[in-house]
């Protein structure tokens, strides 16, 4: 996938401070947080396969400068949409050094609403990358709708804080499972059809409304995770059907199954090469 970056170089007045986290657009297919410390390698292909001409030096630099990558996923036919909002701490004499004409890249200006602040907007292909802060790094098909919204956040006075905890789009509870990412990697997906069929190649149809789960590294085996499932069912009945399915396509790796209500049914211990989860990414 192409890339695109953005830096303001100028400096925003003090307002109230904005977490990666608030920027993901609301209805994605499938939401991730990623945090460094979990698997830097991930991140270090994420950053490889969205910046063109990008060295393996400077991949692995960004990467160990990455705490935490919360990423949106929109599926098209034949198509991805990806929206992710970095916390990081990328300097800014890099960006030049990324983004050079040499290298491919345009640059343009977006003005935000709220304040009239400027940002640059770097594109050389169908990605946008963007820097609206320090600390945060976007990246998208169009970033100006993160930029609108880390403006507008941050053109509130310091002094009034935040409103109910944060200004997201997202609902509290997936906020919050996001948000506590930190040893392992979370996802969250509200269609759940196409995340089944790229994870176990077969066309399940168990009536879901909801799968979320973790992906944490094999103490035993590094280059495998060790993934957990909560699915959640439209009814009971669907549920117990689903169970016998779902035992028996991932009986074969010591899995471990629990009916955790009438509608909701956890399965632990799957476990998956780390390129599996790759390939799942599409990255």
């Amino acid at each position: 996938m192409a890339g695109t970056l953005f830096w303001s170089c100028k400096t925003l007045p003090s307002g109230t401070k904005v977490k990666p986290l608030d920027l993901l657009k609301k209805d994605c297919d499938f939401y991730m947080a990623v945090p460094s410390k979990c698997d830097s390698n991930l991140i270090n292909r994420i950053i490889q396969n969205n910046v063109s001409n990008i060295t393996q030096k400077d991949a692995q630099m960004i990467a160990d400068r990455v705490n935490t990558v919360y990423l949106g996923l929109n599926r098209h036919y034949k198509a991805l949409d990806l929206f992710a909002s970095i916390d990081s701490s990328v300097p800014v004499k890099l960006v030049p050094k990324l983004l050079s004409k040499k290298n491919g890249w345009n640059v343009s200006e977006y003005t935000a609403q709220a304040t009239q602040t400027q940002y640059n907007v770097y594109s050389n292909g169908a990605l946008n990358l963007t820097f609206p802060s320090a600390e945060i790094t976007c990246i998208g098909r169009d970033v100006t709708e993160m930029l609108a919204k880390y403006d507008a956040i941050h053109s509130i006075p310091e002094d009034e804080g935040y409103l109910d905890g944060n200004y997201s789009e997202l609902n509290s509870s997936l906020y919050e499972w996001l948000e506590g990412a930190s040893d392992e990697i979370r996802f969250f997906t509200g269609k759940p059809q196409a995340f089944l069929y790229t994870l176990v190649g077969a066309n399940l149809d168990l009536k879901l409304v909801s799968v979320q789960g973790t992906f944490s590294i094999d103490e035993k085996f590094p280059e495998q995770y060790v993934l957990n499932l909560d699915f959640n069912f439209k009814n009971e009945k669907i549920l117990k059907a689903g169970k016998v399915l779902l035992a028996m396509t991932f009986g074969l790796t010591n899995s471990q199954v629990q009916a955790l209500s009438a509608t909701e049914l956890y399965i632990s211990g799957i476990k998956l090469d780390k390129e599996q989860l790759y390939n799942l990414l599409v990255i």
